[in-house]
C-alpha cells in the first residue's frame, strides 16, 4: 500500500532522489530498463555506524549520494588494500532489519508434527491451520519462501546466516559460506493446499530484477522490466510425492544476473554498495482446483495493512519485515499491480559467480614452464597411433588455492577480515583466495615431426598451440588421441591434469616422479611424485583412481573449488605457454593458442573462456560439456544411480523435499564454478564450437542405452543432452548443419552428432566417422580462428 498524501513515507529521508520519486517514474524506468542508481562518488568514503534499533526504525538505505558511478572503480591494487574498510561496512550494516530467532524451513515448511519427508522439523509455536489457498508466511514458525534475503539476518561478513543448524538443510553449512543465492536453482513457496497449475500465469507470478542494499538488503531500485514467463523462467509445482502440488516452484530458464563488486574489471572494495536481486510477487490470480483464489497468510496480511508507517505492528521482527515490504509495494504500484491483489512478496540477492575467477585472470602472470624431449613418438605408445608427433614431458608451476594436505574437505580461503577473524570465505566482498602452496605439476607436450603431413619445420612465427583438457577420471595422456591429427596441421599440443587427477600407475612411463629418468633435469623432488592425485589412498597401498574425488558431494565447497582450481590452472598455463621453449624443435606463436576440452574439460573450458582474454586463447572447442552441474549429475544415466544410492544411504530419498532441497542447494554452492554462469561471457569474447552426441531419431530404449558398450543410436550417457542444451541456450549458440559455416565472422556454433558416444572425439571404437568429423571440425575451427566450420555432407550429424 503506497504512502498517502500528507503521511510520512517509509522510504528513508536520505534515499537517492531517483528512489524517492519512484512512484512517479517507475513506469518510465521499466520501459527504458534503466537502473535506479544514485549519483557518482569518489573512491574514498565513510559511513557512520548505525545500531540495529536505528536500522529498524529508519529502514536505513545506504545507497545514497556516496555510491560510485558504475564505471568509477578504483585501481585494483588500491581496492585490494580497502578490504578492511569493506569489512567494517559489512560488520556495521549486514544485520537486516529483521532478526529471525528460529530455524526456517525455506519455503517448504509444513505446519504440524515434525516430518522429515515433508521438511518440517521446526514448526515453532502453534498456529491456526491455514486454508488450502494460503501463501504460507509465518516467520516466528520459520516458514518462509526460499530464497529470501531474510536469511542474511545477523551476518557479519556478507554471507548467508541461516540459523540454527538443523538437519532440514543438509547443505546448510556450505550455503552459509555464500554471499547470495543461486542464479540457476529453483525458487519455492509453499501453499496451504494443492494448487491448480493452470492458475500459474504471467499475471499471477511476477519477477522483477532489482538492486538490493548490501547492508540492509532493502530493495533500492529497479534494474529492468519484469522477467518473461516462458522465456526467462518457468513456473510449476514441486515434484515431491506427497506435497509437491502445494509447492509453487519457479525455475530460471537461463542464469539470473549475479551480484558483483567489480566495475570495469576493477574491484570496488568499500564502494560496493548494492547487489543484484529479484523481487517476486505472487497474486491472488493463483487458485486451487475449486477456484478459490490465493490469500495472504496472517502475518503478511498484517504487514500490508500496517503500511506505510508500520506503526501498528509491535513485533520487532514483523515490523522490520514491514519496512522492507513497503519498498516492494512502491515497485508493485509502478508496475500497475495493486497491493490488494498481492498475497506474498519477497526479494533475494544473487550470489557473485564471476568476481573471483575474473580477478584471478586479471592478476595471473606467466609461471615457470619447462619441457624436455623423451625420444618417443606417439607410435611408441603401443596404441596404434601413426607417430606423427614427438612427445615431450614437462612441468608447470602454479599457485594452488585448494589444499594439498586436506584435499577432500578443505576449500578456498581469503585473508581474514580484521573485525571477523573467524571468516575467510571467498566472496565478492573478499574475492581473492590465498594460495596454500606453489606446486609443480606435470605436463605433456606433442610436437609435429617429419612424419607428419605438416613436417617438422615450425612456421616463421612459431608453432600454434592447442591446449587440451581431459574429462572426469581421465588424465593428461588423453591428449595423445588428438596429437597426431593436430600435428598434421602444424599444432603443438599441451596438456595438464585437472585437480585431483593424474597418472596413478607408478609403472606408467609418464608417471611424474623424480625417479623417472624421462623427467631428469626438470627439477622434480628426488622422492615421491608431483602427480596431483597426491597419492590419496582409501585402500592401503593402492593410489585411488584419477579424479575419483573431484566431484565431492560430501564437501560441496571443495567440489566448487575443484572446478575453479581447474580454471585457475588453465589461466596460468595459457599465460605461461608462450614462454615454452622446445629447443631445436622451435618456439611457440603466442598469438595462436586454442583450447579443446572434453567432458569435464569442456565444462571447465566454458568457465575458462568466460574469464580469459582473447589474446590468451583465441578459440575453443567444447566437446560434450554441460551446464548446471548439479542437475547434470542428477540427470546423468552414468552418475545419477551412484549418487542417488549415496544420498539414500544418508536418508535423502527421491520424491521427498529433503532430496529436492539437497540438489537445489548443491547447485547454489557450485554456481561460482559452473560454466552456465560464464558461457555468455565466453561467447561474447571468443568463437566457440560445441559438440554433442544426440543419437538417432529413434534411439534404443533408455534401459538399453546404459549397457556397455553403448548401443548405436543412443544419446550421450554421461553428460545428458539437457545439460548441453542449457549451455547452448545460455550462450546463444546456434546449430550448424552440413556444409557448415564458411564465412569470415566469429562463430558460436554447435553440431549434433547422430552417431558416436560421449568419448568419440578421442575414441573411434563406436563410430570412426564421428571421431574423424569431430577432430576435423576442431582443427578447422582452430586453424581459421573460429571463423569457419566445414561440416561434411557424409558425416553422422543432423
Amino acid at each position: 500500500m503506497a504512502a498517502e498524501a500528507g503521511k510520512r513515507s517509509f522510504l528513508p529521508r536520505h534515499a537517492p532522489p531517483m528512489m524517492r520519486s519512484v512512484r512517479a517514474r517507475l513506469p518510465d524506468l521499466l520501459a527504458d530498463t534503466a537502473p535506479c542508481l544514485a549519483p557518482a562518488a569518489p573512491c574514498h568514503f565513510s559511513r557512520p555506524k548505525r545500531t540495529l534499533a536505528r536500522l529498524v526504525q529508519k529502514h536505513s538505505n545506504t545507497t545514497g549520494p556516496d555510491r560510485p558511478a558504475p564505471h568509477s572503480g578504483c585501481a585494483l591494487e588500491r581496492s585490494v588494500r580497502s578490504f578492511r574498510e569493506m569489512k567494517k561496512l559489512i560488520a556495521a550494516g549486514v544485520v537486516l532489519v529483521a532478526m529471525l530467532a528460529v530455524g526456517c524451513t525455506g519455503g517448504n515448511g509444513v505446519i504440524g508434527s515434525s516430518n522429515l519427508d515433508l521438511l518440517n522439523g521446526n514448526p515453532g509455536p502453534p498456529v491456526t491451520q491455514p486454508s488450502s489457498n494460503t501463501a504460507l508466511f509465518h516467520p516466528a514458525a520459520g516458514i518462509l519462501p526460499y530464497p529470501t534475503d531474510l536469511y542474511f539476518a545477523g551476518s557479519t561478513d556478507g554471507t548467508l546466516n541461516i540459523q540454527p543448524a538443523n538437519a532440514l538443510m543438509p547443505n546448510q553449512a556450505a550455503v552459509n559460506a555464500l554471499d547470495g543465492f543461486s542464479t540457476t536453482a529453483v525458487i519455492r513457496e509453499r501453499f496451504g493446499g494443492a494448487l491448480n497449475p493452470a492458475s500459474l500465469t504471467a499475471a499471477s507470478v511476477i519477477i522483477v530484477p532489482v538492486t538490493t542494499d548490501n547492508l540492509t538488503k532493502a530493495t533500492t531500485g529497479v534494474l529492468a522490466a519484469p522477467l518473461t514467463l516462458g522465456t526467462d523462467f518457468s513456473v510449476g509445482l514441486g515434484q515431491e510425492a506427497l506435497v509437491g502440488n502445494t509447492i509453487l516452484e519457479i525455475k530460471p530458464l537461463h542464469p539470473l544476473m549475479p551480484s558483483t563488486c567489480l566495475s570495469g574489471g576493477m574491484f570496488l572494495g568499500p564502494n560496493c554498495a548494492t547487489g543484484t536481486g529479484y523481487l517476486v510477487f505472487l497474486t491472488d490470480g493463483i487458485s486451487d482446483f475449486s477456484g478459490n483464489h490465493a490469500v495472504p497468510d496472517t502475518d503478511y496480511a498484517s504487514i500490508k495493512a500496517a503500511l506505510p508507517s508500520c506503526a501498528a505492528i509491535s513485533d520487532a521482527t514483523l515490523h522490520g519485515i514491514c519496512q522492507l515490504t513497503g519498498a516492494h509495494m512502491l515497485i508493485a504500484q509502478g508496475l500497475g499491480l495493486s497491493p490488494a491483489h498481492i498475497v506474498l512478496s519477497f526479494s533475494f540477492t544473487t550470489e557473485s559467480t564471476v568476481d573471483t575467477l575474473a580477478l584471478i585472470s586479471a592478476t595471473a602472470t606467466a609461471q615457470t614452464i619447462t619441457a624436455h624431449p623423451t625420444g618417443l613418438t606417439t607410435a611408441s605408445l603401443g596404441k596404434g597411433l601413426p607417430g606423427h608427433a614427438d612427445i615431450y614431458v614437462g612441468a608447470l608451476t602454479i599457485p594452488y588455492y585448494s589444499s594439498k594436505t586436506a584435499p577432500l574437505t578443505d576449500y578456498w580461503h581469503a585473508r581474514t577480515f580484521p573485525l571477523d577473524m573467524t571468516s575467510t570465505f571467498v566472496t565478492r566482498f573478499n574475492p581473492l583466495p590465498v594460495a596454500s602452496a606453489v606446486l609443480q605439476i606435470p605436463m605433456l607436450v606433442s610436437v609435429p615431426n617429419a612424419a607428419s603431413l605438416f613436417g617438422a619445420v615450425p612456421p616463421p612465427n612459431g608453432w600454434p598451440v592447442l591446449i587440451f583438457q581431459h574429462g572426469i577420471t581421465r588424465n593428461r595422456e588423453d591428449m595423445f588421441a588428438v596429437a597426431d591429427s593436430f600435428a598434421d596441421h602444424g599444432f603443438v599440443v599441451v596438456a595438464i591434469d585437472l585437480p585431483l587427477h593424474g597418472i596413478t600407475s607408478t609403472s606408467d612411463p609418464f608417471y611424474a616422479a623424480g625417479a623417472n629418468p624421462l623427467y631428469a633435469g626438470l627439477g622434480l623432488p628426488a622422492t615421491g611424485s608431483i602427480e596431483r592425485t597426491f597419492d590419496i589412498s582409501t585402500v592401503p597401498g593402492v593410489i585411488d583412481p584419477s579424479g575419483l574425488h573431484f566431484i565431492n558431494l560430501t564437501s560441496l565447497l571443495t567440489a566448487r573449488d575443484n572446478l575453479r582450481q581447474g580454471v585457475a590452472d588453465l589461466i596460468t598455463l595459457a599465460r605461461s605457454v608462450p614462454h615454452l621453449s622446445l629447443g631445436a624443435a622451435g618456439s611457440i606463436n603466442p598469438t595462436l593458442i586454442h583450447y579443446l576440452g572434453h567432458s569435464l574439460g569442456g565444462i571447465v573450458g566454458g568457465t575458462l573462456m568466460g574469464v580469459l582474454r582473447p589474446a590468451d586463447v583465441g578459440t575453443a572447442t567444447l566437446a560434450n560439456p554441460g551446464g548446471e552441474v548439479a542437475q547434470l549429475l542428477r540427470d546423468s544415466p552414468t552418475f545419477a544411480p551412484v549418487i542417488n544410492a549415496g544420498l539414500a544411504a544418508q536418508g535423502l530419498l527421491p520424491a521427498t523435499t529433503l532430496y529436492e532441497q539437497w540438489w537445489r542447494d548443491a547447485q547454489t554452492v557450485v554456481d561460482a564454478g559452473d560454466p552456465i554462469n560464464f558461457i555468455a561471457l565466453a561467447t561474447a569474447s571468443h568463437p566457440i564450437h560445441l559438440i554433442q552426441v544426440v543419437g538417432s531419431a529413434t534411439p534404443p530404449p533408455a534401459v538399453a542405452c546404459i549397457a556397455q558398450p553403448t548401443p548405436p543410436g543412443c544419446p550421450d550417457q554421461v553428460v545428458p543432452n539437457s545439460a548441453t542444451q542449457r549451455l547452448i541456450l545460455a550462450g546463444g549458440i546456434t546449430q550448424v548443419h552440413p556444409p557448415g559455416a564458411l564465412g569470415t565472422a566469429a562463430l558460436h556454433v554447435f553440431v549434433n552428432f547422430t552417431a558416436g558416444v560421449h568419448g568419440s572425439i578421442l575414441d573411434p571404437t563406436s563410430s570412426p566417422a564421428a571421431t574423424v568429423e569431430m577432430q576435423t571440425e576442431a582443427i578447422a575451427f582452430a586453424f581459421t580462428g573460429g571463423t569457419q566450420l566445414p561440416v561434411s555432407a557424409t558425416a553422422p550429424v543432423q
